[in-house]
């Protein structure tokens, strides 16, 4: 995550609607498909007709937005010698430790708000409090980390090759790198937000050209590709209920596919672009809500309370997506819940933000002494 002084509104006024739209797949991915489920798309399935639409008009916004954030990075960062992550860090390990010891101390009032077992309790708990960067539960925060370090190895070569040769990385990147890596790729999270980085540092590059009369255009451009990647993921789900046939089971690769390959990427940098061509004034409201974006990330994808959120607060499967409302409720607790999330992680910037700096600070001195 960027963290400049001087914050364009246009740039953060994205990021709020690109972790809106990270939220709005989630409450459908997590809340009513359970994309981690053995039988996800069952409760989906039983849904109505209106009701499986418009859960389908959210999921796009998942790979979307990740893509937008990536795209951010690789557009602020790719001209840097070094990228300062101590507040990303330390704001991680912050909420790492504190969900943790509320989920803790949640448990031992045997308060029931989680199916987790005991043994993944522990050791999400455990990974949550000793390695709560490099642990994995937060894959975009262990891949943000992977690619500020490999940053300053990539972006003066960046920075040399010309635009021909650019768009021919970014080219080779999109189809060996990013398209056939999702496919199964291990280490695909990681090439996937590489790809999007190189993308973004491609992007910075050839907007200095564009005219920003194209925003309209790019908005456009993204609601053909928003409609495409919504009639793709209903389809996705038609074909995973029932006799998952060897048919089926291709068809699903391949929509799968052209959604990772084609969807999100073309869908991030039409959404980047639009924003990224215009001008803004400074906004003080809009700038103080876009650096809370990460904070709402963090708290609403906790290991320990994603499964609580969707499941047991908001009663999302069990509850909303059979009421003939729903598409109305989703909408409404979606902006609710990011508003939310926003005021807690509001308050951590406006009281608690450098005390925890200076904290952290400390312990990286104490580190230096002890080490070197």
């Amino acid at each position: 995550m960027t963290r400049d002084k001087e914050r364009n509104s246009n740039i953060e006024l994205l990021r709020i609607i690109a972790m809106i739209m990270i939220l709005g797949y989630h409450f459908i991915a997590h809340g009513v498909i359970n994309i981690t489920s053995e039988d996800k798309y069952v409760i989906w399935s039983n849904g109505s007709l209106i009701n499986s639409i418009a859960s389908s008009l959210f999921t796009p916004g998942g790979g979307i937005g990740v893509g937008v954030f990536f795209i951010i990075s690789g557009f602020f960062n790719s001209n840097k010698t070094h990228i300062n992550i101590k507040r990303t860090a330390s704001e991680t390990v912050f909420y790492s430790v504190i969900l943790t010891l509320a989920y803790i101390c949640l448990k031992l009032s045997h308060i029931s708000f989680s199916s987790l077992s005991i043994s993944e309790s522990l050791l999400i708990c455990f990974k949550s409090l000793l390695i709560p960067i490099t642990s994995g539960e937060y894959w975009f925060v262990l891949v943000y980390l992977i690619i500020t370090i490999l940053a300053p190895l990539i972006n003066p070569y960046l920075q040399r090759v010309s635009s021909k040769g650019f768009l021919i990385i970014v080219i080779a990147w999109w189809v060996f790198w990013y398209s056939a890596a999702s496919l199964g790729a291990i280490f695909f999270p990681l090439e996937r937000g590489l790809f999007f980085y190189v993308l973004g540092a491609y992007l910075k590059r050839i907007t200095s050209k564009q005219s920003s009369s194209k925003g309209n255009k790019y908005l456009i451009a993204l609601v053909i590709i928003w409609t495409m990647g919504v009639a793709l993921n209903y389809y996705l789900g038609m074909i995973s209920v029932g006799e998952f046939s060897l048919k089926n089971q291709l068809l699903w690769k391949l929509i799968q596919l052209i959604i990772t390959s084609v969807i999100d990427p073309l869908g991030a940098v039409f959404l980047f672009l639009a924003f990224a061509t215009r001008s803004f004034k400074a906004n003080k409201c809009i700038n103080t809500v876009g650096k809370c974006t990460f904070g709402v990330y963090l708290l609403h994808d906790s290991p320990l309370f994603r499964d609580s959120i969707w499941h047991y607060l908001l009663r999302t499967d069990s509850l909303l997506y059979f009421s003939k409302l729903f598409p109305v409720y989703s909408l409404l607790l979606i902006l609710l819940l990011y508003a939310v999330l926003t005021t807690i992680d509001y308050l951590r910037l406006r009281f608690l933000e450098d005390k925890i700096i200076i904290f952290s600070d400390k312990i990286i001195s104490r580190m230096k002494k002890i080490l070197l």
